[in-house]
């Protein structure tokens, strides 16, 4: 999970750098359209860190004692995934809304 956070980080660098998004069979996003993409690509962690803040002060709240947080380790995991998850397809679904918007109906950038 770490290994495709870290690999989604750096691709979102890369695009926030460069202003290039691949949307997939040769099609590139780029400029301001690409560079959201690229920052979205950077919140799988920071997102993941505050769910995963938030269920455990949920179950601090509802009476779990703290020696017992252990045996939910699978919730934090599955927060993770999820997250990971939800991320790259909201980025690819919006990346692909961009690039219509991006291009005209002649073929050429429009954005």
């Amino acid at each position: 999970i770490l290994g495709a956070e870290i690999g989604l980080i750096i691709y979102g660098l890369r695009v926030l750098f460069k202003g290039q998004f691949s949307v997939g069979k040769g099609r590139v996003l780029e400029g301001g359209y690409a560079r959201l993409c690229g920052a979205l690509c950077l919140l799988p962690i920071p997102l993941a860190l505050l769910l995963c803040l938030v269920a455990g002060i949920v179950m601090a709240v509802a009476g779990t004692s703290p020696e017992r947080f252990a045996e939910y380790t699978w919730v934090f995991i599955v927060i993770e995934i999820a997250t990971l998850i939800g991320v790259v397809i909201i980025t690819s679904v919006l990346a692909g809304i961009l690039y219509k918007k991006q291009v005209t109906p002649d073929g050429t950038a429009g954005a």
